[in-house]
């Protein structure tokens, strides 16, 4: 009996010493079975979708997003688990309060015997680095733009400083053929 107790205080102690891991990391984190069901989710994975992490536990991504969406993250790991390789994406998905842009890094689980039994993840907000590098990228086109309106304005004042020149050399030949023709 003592050592069925000793057992379930273990089991307990590793769950809890398990979920304060994954509930401390300010990512969002999950681990997934073969079949793209979430074995545990973190804190940060459920406030992103709406969800208590325990609501997540054997659905997959059908339950906190759009079909289309989910269809793509469990595509995703099934390429993770077949390749055996992690993988990094940075990947746009529908959030609580509207999308969010993430840098997800998946990697698949491997057992002891060598079988592949799922995916592990951890996705960080890249939103507010997307928007930047949004507006950065705007703000370069807008430049280019000015500055092409810029060298288009300056080739027109060359211009007319070309235009202004060779009329006054022709005004300067006109003087000097009406001097030479009052002179005689």
């Amino acid at each position: 009996m003592s050592d069925t107790v000793s057992a379930e205080e273990a089991l307990k102690r590793k769950i809890l010493e398990m979920n304060t891991f994954i509930n401390n990391i300010p990512d969002m984190a999950w681990l997934k079975d073969s079949q793209s069901r979430f074995i545990i989710a973190n804190k940060a994975f459920g406030d992103a979708v709406g969800k208590k992490p325990e609501e997540l536990t054997r659905y997959t991504c059908e339950v906190c997003f759009p079909l289309e969406e989910a269809k793509k993250h469990a595509e995703d790991d099934q390429r993770v688990m077949k390749s055996r390789k992690q993988t990094r994406i940075i990947e746009k998905i529908a959030g609580k309060d509207g999308d969010i842009w993430l840098e997800t890094i998946k990697s698949p689980i491997i057992d002891e015997n060598g079988n592949v039994t799922g995916t592990v993840g951890i996705a960080r907000d890249i939103t507010i680095r997307k928007k930047a590098e949004t507006e950065l990228e705007e703000t370069k086109r807008k430049l280019q733009e000015q500055l092409g309106e810029t060298e288009r304005m300056n080739n027109m004042m060359i211009g007319r400083e070309l235009k202004m020149a060779e009329m006054k050399q022709e005004i300067d030949e006109l003087k000097k053929k009406i001097s030479s023709l009052q002179a005689h």
